[in-house]
């Protein structure tokens, strides 16, 4: 067998006999549809129960079983790929709804069961162990609630005090530059609040239980922050606005891409969008070449490739960081194919389309976990970076103590009356974002002054 030809996917397949292949692959996808997989009131039911099992009409399965196979499947861009390509089923589309929300549950439950090793009474004493309610609700924004107080209720069985500190958590997953749509709820919210009901899904750049990405960031360092909730609604903390947004740029890939539309629409897309930054950036009177913001030389089109990435170090055991940045210039030839060939070339995927996106994948994937529904952008002071989609030109970059990304703030026209020190500012957070040069302690080299400001 033409080891260069097959892959294990294909050789299951042609085992199989060939009648039954649609339609199981296509069942597959049917049950990763069922709404059960993204109620909130699932995730305690999963994490508190002694053993699960989850039926689906006469069938049964293990939860463990189920879970490690949607692990797979949620982290196996190549077979599902392979599943579009051959059998026309789209996984994409549930990779960040069920699959995703079946992982989490699945790391919930491991972290509620001591993983394995002790009962659920001796885990509530171990105060260390039991998340933040703010934990939990930045890992869980893909989950539904008919009530949106749900979102808290929903939870609340399986962490400690509700009211206990770290309320900068919420600010991953809050902001007005998350929010879809004006809802009768969301008017009514501080920008500081998490929108449940209309909040843009994509990954943030803070997820509990991965440790490593709460180190991975230390814009300001490693301090307590100071946050203070006054009347309710307005929330004063300290930092320092030290830049402003110039330019926005396209957002690279959408997160709601419509089920008729295919793996390939979307690096078509990416291609687009990819290749028009890339001609802004070296067009902006803001931007220079090499970019100036990093310690090391890093030409300008470097800075650009590892701003879509978040210039992660980590990619896996079996690849280094400047292995995987060496990927790089070859990805960007095989996307330009995409505008170059006529698009009929690329429908209807088969075998070249397959082996081409497969060879592109290990770069893509990256790109699309950190670009995936954020906006690039470019700064007045030439930073470029990722923002949350509804973020506007003229919004500020803030860097503040204790929060371990720059936040994106909006000066709103109304003054503070401050006994003594004269007219404050209030402001609306838009959301987290990346500035590439500025998430590792940069900004206190600048000799910053942190002052009041209060998000209403």
């Amino acid at each position: 067998m033409d080891s260069t030809k097959y892959n294990v996917y294909q050789v299951y397949d042609d085992l199989r006999i060939s009648r039954s292949k649609s339609r199981q692959w296509d069942a597959l996808l049917r049950i990763l549809q069922r709404p059960w997989f993204e109620r909130i009131w699932v995730v305690q039911e999963v994490a508190l129960a002694y053993q699960v099992q989850v039926r689906y009409g006469d069938e049964a399965i293990n939860w463990d079983i189920l879970a490690s196979g949607m692990k797979k499947l949620h982290h196996s861009q190549d077979f599902r790929l392979w599943l579009e390509c051959f059998h026309g089923v789209q996984l994409r589309h549930v990779q960040h709804t069920s699959l995703y929300n079946i992982t989490r549950m699945h790391r919930f439950r491991n972290r509620v069961q001591n993983q394995g090793g002790g009962s659920y009474f001796i885990w509530r004493r171990e105060g260390s162990r039991v998340p933040l309610l703010s934990e939990l609700l930045t890992g869980s924004f893909y989950l539904k609630a008919t009530d949106p107080k749900n979102h808290i209720h929903g939870l609340m069985g399986i962490c400690r005090d509700p009211v206990e500190g770290a309320i900068h958590l919420l600010f991953h997953a809050a902001g007005v530059g998350n929010r879809v749509r004006t809802t009768s709820i969301a008017p009514m919210l501080p920008s500081w609040v998490p929108g449940w009901t209309n909040s843009q899904k994509y990954e943030r750049l803070y997820i509990l239980g991965e440790l490593k990405r709460i180190k991975e960031f230390k814009a300001r360092g490693e301090v307590e922050p100071k946050i203070k909730i006054k009347g309710g609604r307005v929330l004063s903390l300290s930092g320092v606005c030290n830049d402003v947004i110039d330019e926005l740029g396209p957002v690279l890939f959408n997160p709601t891409l419509p089920v008729g539309e295919w793996t390939t629409d979307e690096v078509f897309l990416l291609a687009t969008k990819y290749g028009e930054f890339w001609t802004q950036l070296k067009d902006s009177t803001r931007t220079r070449d090499p970019y100036p913001h990093i310690a090391q030389d890093q030409s300008l089109r470097e800075a650009f490739r590892r701003t879509t990435v978040t210039d992660k170090r980590w990619f896996g055991w079996d690849i280094s960081s400047d292995e995987f940045y060496s990927l790089f210039p070859e990805w960007e030839e095989k996307l330009e194919s995409f505008l170059v060939e006529p698009r009929a070339t690329f429908s209807g995927g088969g075998e070249a389309v397959y082996r081409l996106l497969q060879s592109m994948d290990r770069v893509t994937e990256q790109v699309k976990s950190s670009c995936g529904g954020r906006q690039l952008f470019i700064t007045k002071k030439g930073y470029i970076g990722l923002c949350p989609p509804y973020a506007l030109q003229g919004d500020l970059i803030s860097i503040t103590p204790g929060i371990h990304v720059p936040l994106v703030l909006r000066q709103v026209d109304i003054d503070i009356k401050r006994k003594g020190k004269g007219p404050g500012k209030k402001y609306q957070l838009v959301g987290e974002c990346y500035v590439h040069g500025l998430m590792n302690g940069e900004a206190m080299l600048l000799g910053v002054t942190d002052r009041e400001m209060e998000l209403i």
